[in-house]
């Protein structure tokens, strides 16, 4: 069987699996759903007007318009192929989502020859929830999407000392995002104490240049906008002197919004042999989902509740990325690699009936997903994190029918 696997889902197939994966999921979400701007102007709309003409960068509040690598994108993509502005995020959501889907490939196999592990847990990784696919049914919430891509690009050229491909994804994470600095921050100091001294200064210098080039973006977005001219650095700054002694927020944020079952099933990582090592060794890159969670929980009523399991999620991704090599690579069990391929069916079960649902039903994909899925125990929240702990504690059984699957 385990031939059978290797022979089909070589590297050349995956790529081109992940290829129609993304195109079904583009036209399925089109298909059962119609995206409305005026049910999503809060952000959406900002980012529309901007991608429509980029004067509008100096006109759109800053908090919106210093999130200009998206809407440029998308007016490249008008430019070129003359479409409207709906259209050109939805085609950069599915090549990012390509993307995305590709280096995280890479990167898990890259230590292996076996492929098809690697890519149902890529997979497991991006359709486990809503959080990411959100990008399909809105396309004008890009700038999630880019987080997530950039954040990967970040981990990998710091694990790997890549210190120009480094610096020059930073330069795109903080146009995609402002709090992105942090993870650009912490992966600095990391790349600074395990690279040649030589290299130090090259380091400071080009984060300076990073961070000044945050501050420039800052200063003129939204600069004859009518809304209040604070920069996001004044913002967080007042919303943190004011909220940070209310820790009343956090039991509530976490557990009473349902917040916590977005760290299902992959916060069983943790258990994983030596990734606790890595959590140690890594400490840095991984305080990002710390620091974020604490300022999410903190600036609450800023971000908005609805807003809070998109960043709380692209800040555990960071720590998903770091935990899921070891898991991947550090088995040399058929058996572990066969369950672990066809885990996506327990993903795949659960879509058709919530696809279905929302045919015949007034239920909506993100409605479900957030306040009803919690308590549908044959989501992926329960099945995955029972077929996790399961490969995580391997026993002798594994070893025993091993001979089986070979």
């Amino acid at each position: 069987m385990t031939k059978l696997l290797n022979f089909v889902f070589n590297k050349r197939n995956c790529y081109f699996f992940f290829l129609i994966i993304t195109l079904l999921v583009c036209f399925v979400s089109q298909k059962i759903y119609k995206f409305d701007l005026d049910l999503n102007i809060q952000d959406g709309g900002h980012y529309k007007l901007i991608s429509e003409d980029l004067r509008n960068f100096f006109y759109v509040r800053s908090y919106y318009s210093s999130r200009i690598l998206g809407p440029f994108l998308a007016w490249l993509m008008q430019k070129i192929f003359f479409i409207k502005s709906y259209y050109a995020f939805l085609a950069l959501v599915c090549i990012f989502f390509y993307l995305l889907q590709i280096i995280t490939f890479n990167f898990l196999s890259k230590e292996t020859k076996v492929y098809w592990p690697a890519f149902s847990f890529v997979i497991l990784i991006y359709f486990s929830n809503w959080l990411i696919l959100y990008n399909f049914f809105n396309p004008y919430q890009l700038v999630d999407l880019l987080c997530y891509f950039f954040s990967l690009l970040l981990i990998i050229s710091t694990l790997r000392k890549q210190l120009f491909y480094f610096f020059a994804v930073s330069l795109f994470a903080i146009l995609n995002k402002h709090y992105m600095i942090i993870l650009v921050f912490l992966c600095s100091i990391q790349l600074f104490f395990n690279v040649e001294k030589k290299y130090r200064k090259q380091i400071i210098f080009f984060f300076f240049l990073v961070f000044a080039l945050l501050a420039l973006i800052q200063k003129f977005s939204g600069v004859y906008s009518s809304s209040p001219s604070e920069t996001i650095f004044t913002l967080s700054f007042e919303w943190i002197l004011d909220k940070l002694l209310d820790l009343r927020y956090f039991f509530t944020i976490i557990f009473n919004d349902l917040n916590i079952f977005y760290l299902l099933p992959f916060i069983f990582l943790i258990f994983v042999k030596d990734n606790i090592n890595i959590i140690i060794k890594n400490h840095l890159i991984v305080s990002y989902f710390y620091i974020m969670t604490v300022m999410l929980v903190v600036m609450h009523l800023l971000f908005g509740a609805e807003n809070f399991p998109r960043i709380f999620f692209q800040a555990f991704y960071v720590l998903i990325i770091l935990l899921s090599i070891n898991f991947i690579n550090n088995t040399n069990s058929s058996f572990f690699n066969i369950i672990l391929f066809f885990s996506p069916i327990l993903i795949l079960i659960e879509y058709v009936i919530l696809f279905f649902n929302i045919q015949f039903t007034n239920a909506g994909f993100v409605n479900y997903m957030h306040f009803e899925r919690p308590f549908n125990f044959i989501s992926f929240y329960y099945t995955g994190s029972a077929l996790f702990l399961f490969l995580i504690f391997e026993n002798k059984l594994f070893k025993k029918y091993e001979k089986n699957f070979k």
